[in-house]
C-alpha cells in the first residue's frame, strides 16, 4: 500500500509534527477536508509550518550529502595508484 497512512507512519513525518507542536497545538499535517469545516485557515497555516519543518529536514539532508560527497572526491583525489604488474613483480 503506497497512500499517505504510510507516510503518517512514517518517523520523519512524526517528527515533523512534533517540531512543529510547540507553535500551537495539535500539530496537523494529512486532514480530511470534511474535518476542516470552519477552521480551515488554521489547518492550513499548522500544515505549512509542517511542510516547512520538512523542507528544511530535507535541505539539512541535503548539506551532509553535499559534504559527504566532497569527502569522498578529496579522498579519491588522494588515492594511490598501482601498477597492474605490480603484484607480479613482487613474486
Amino acid at each position: 500500500m503506497s497512500d499517505w497512512r504510510l507516510s503518517a507512519n512514517s518517523t520523519i513525518y512524526k517528527e515533523a509534527l512534533k517540531a512543529t507542536k510547540t507553535i500551537q497545538p495539535p500539530a496537523t499535517g494529512f486532514v480530511r477536508p470534511q474535518d476542516t469545516t470552519g477552521r480551515a485557515t488554521e489547518v492550513q497555516f499548522k500544515q505549512n509550518n509542517t511542510i516547512i519543518q520538512l523542507l528544511l529536514k530535507l535541505t539539512e539532508e541535503v548539506e551532509d550529502l553535499k559534504v559527504a560527497v566532497k569527502r569522498l572526491e578529496t579522498v579519491k583525489g588522494k588515492e594511490v595508484t598501482q601498477p597492474d604488474d605490480l603484484s607480479d613483480s613482487l613474486d
